[in-house]
Parts: structure tokens; sequence; C-alpha cells
């Protein structure tokens, strides 16, 4: 009877197991953490700023920096010099793509040739220029007829400038039109 007369005790509950597992849980994320990160940064891209006369850093140019139509007498091979993409690279590094185009019954096929272009001005709407090449035997009328086509597509507006150029070799021996041209020690003046 006593026990029921008398007031209960109270028992404060015990921290030390809580404790002891946060403490445990430390010990074991810490080290990996700290294991495991880094402060370096792995890749960083160029941010420019201007300079303290207020001037603007220089404009960085379109994707397409060159497009060439080689008219031979069995077809076109249309060739685009696009800007690489990767965050790492030059302004000046440029990938040549080709694409055959071969006539369509001794007529050069201009739907396919105007296509690849409309492609081309989608990826950059800012480029303008074209360079045809046609080779020798490549007659007048189908070399007006390209040009013709270069101007203006079935969608809109193609290249503004049209420039025509002298015939090329093949274009296995061909070089990109940035490239110095070849020489022989004998060709020295």
């Amino acid at each position: 009877m006593r026990r029921l007369l008398a007031p209960a005790r109270s028992v404060d509950p015990d921290l030390r197991p809580g404790l002891l597992s946060i403490a445990c849980l430390l010990l074991i994320l810490l080290p990996c953490l700290l294991l495991t990160t880094s402060l370096y940064k792995l890749a960083s891209l160029p941010f420019r700023l201007g300079g303290a006369e207020g001037t603007r850093p220089p404009e960085i140019p379109g994707l397409v920096t060159g497009v060439e139509v080689r008219m031979a007498p069995d077809g076109m091979v249309l060739r685009a010099a696009l800007r690489t993409r990767d965050a790492n690279a030059a302004a000046e590094d440029v990938v040549w793509n080709e694409t055959d185009l071969p006539d369509q019954d001794g007529v050069p096929d201009i739907p396919a040739l105007q296509a690849r272009l409309e492609a081309l001005k989608r990826i950059d709407p800012a480029w303008k220029r074209v360079t045809v090449l046609p080779e020798d035997p490549v007659s007048t009328d189908d070399v007006v007829l390209v040009m013709d086509a270069l101007r203006e597509g079935p969608a809109g507006p193609l290249a503004e400038e049209i420039l025509l150029g002298e015939g090329s070799p093949p274009l296995e021996s061909a070089s990109p039109p940035d490239a110095e041209p070849k020489t022989s020690p004998g060709d020295a003046p």
C-alpha cells in the first residue's frame, strides 16, 4: 500500500544511445564526404567582360563559316565549313562536311541542293555567302541555273552573296580554302 500512496519517481530518459548513434553516423559520413569532394573545377568556360572603357567583347561569328558548291560534269559536291561547338575549341576550329549531289538525268539536282542550303540557313541564319566552283566541262547554262537556285529557295532567300570561283582539281587533292597553297621547291621565283 505504501507503493500506491508514494509518489512515482520520474526517470529521465537516457540520451546516451541516441548521441552515440549520431556520433557514429558522423564518423562514417564525414570521412566519406571529405575524401570524395574536390575544390578544383574540372572544366571551365571562358568569360570575357568589357574593359574599363566600356568596350564590348568581340562578337562570336556564326556556326557556318564557308560554303562551296563544286560543279563537275557528273554532279555537284556541297562543302560546308561548320565551326565546332566544343567549349574548349578555338574560334578557328572548323569541320568540313561534304555532300555529293549527283545529276538527275544530266541536270543538276536543284531541289536537293536547296534543301541542304535551307538546313544550313536554319543552323546559322546570319550565313549569306556561297562560292560556286565549276570545272571546265560544265556548261554555262548549268552554272547560271545553280547560281539562280542558290539565291532563292522554296522556303525563302538562301544566299545573298554568290561568288564564282575558278574550277578546281578533284576533291581528293583539294584543300580547304583557308589552307596555304602547296608549292614544290622548283616553284620558287
